[in-house]
C-alpha cells in the first residue's frame, strides 16, 4: 500500500496528546515513494505548540517521501482553515505539502483585527549566529513584531528578562546546535471567566 492515511483526531489539542500521537507515528512505515494524507476531519482546536509540531512532521514526511502530503477535510467552519492560515502554516509548507479541497471562497481573519493577537511563525535560519550583534538585532526585530503581545509585560521586568532570554536561546543557540531551521510562534489570548491574559510561546 503506498498511501498512508493519518487520523490525528484531537491530539492538536494540548502538549501530551500531541506527544503521544507523534510517537505512534513511529510505527508508520513512512518511505520514498510512499504518499503521506494527513486527514484533519476531527480537528476541532489546535494550540500553537501542536502546530509546530505538525510543521515539523510534514517536513520531515516530505523528505522522507520525497512527495508532498496532502492535507485534508480541513475545516473552515470550526476556523481551522482560518486560524492556520493566520499563522503563516501554508506559506512555510507550501513546499511540502498540498491542500485537498477548494478554499478560494472562505472568508479569512483580517491580518489588523488580529494582529494584537498573532503575528504568524517566524522562521529562523539555519545558518549560525556567529555574533553578539547579530542576536541582539534578531531579538528587536521578534519584539518589534510581537509589540502589541508583548505589551503586557512591561510592568513586570523580571518577566520580561526571562522572556527575551528564551528568545535569545532561540535565535542562537538552537539553530548553532541543531544545525536546522527553526520556527517560532507567537499568541496571546484573554480569558474573561479567569481575568487574565496569558501568551504561548512555541518553538521547534
Amino acid at each position: 500500500m503506498k498511501e498512508i492515511i493519518i487520523d490525528i483526531g484531537d491530539s492538536t489539542r494540548n502538549e501530551m496528546r500531541w506527544l503521544a500521537f507523534y510517537r505512534s507515528l513511529e510505527s508508520k512505515s513512512i518511505k520514498k515513494g510512499k504518499q503521506v494524507i494527513i486527514d484533519f476531519e476531527n480537528v476541532t482546536f489546535i494550540i500553537p505548540f501542536c502546530l509546530l509540531g505538525m510543521l515539523a512532521f510534514i517536513k520531515s514526511a516530505f523528505e522522507l517521501t520525497q512527495k508532498k502530503v496532502k492535507l485534508k477535510n480541513i475545516s473552515s467552519e470550526k476556523t481551522i482553515y482560518q486560524y492556520m492560515e493566520r499563522a503563516d502554516f501554508f506559506k512555510y509548507t507550501k513546499k511540502y505539502c498540498s491542500i485537498v479541497g477548494d478554499y478560494t471562497d472562505v472568508k479569512l481573519w483580517e491580518r489588523d483585527k488580529e494582529a494584537k493577537k498573532m503575528h504568524g511563525i517566524i522562521e529562523i535560519e539555519k545558518d549560525p549566529i556567529k555574533s553578539a550583534k547579530k542576536v541582539d538585532q534578531t531579538i528587536d526585530d521578534l519584539k518589534n513584531r510581537y509589540k502589541h503581545i508583548l505589551d503586557f509585560f512591561s510592568s513586570n521586568h523580571k518577566n520580561a528578562n526571562i522572556f527575551f532570554t528564551m528568545l535569545s536561546e532561540i535565535t542562537a543557540n538552537i539553530p548553532e546546535h541543531s544545525n536546522s531551521t527553526g520556527y517560532l510562534l507567537v499568541q496571546k489570548w484573554e480569558s474573561t471567566a479567569k481575568g487574565k491574559i496569558f501568551t504561548s510561546l512555541s518553538i521547534i
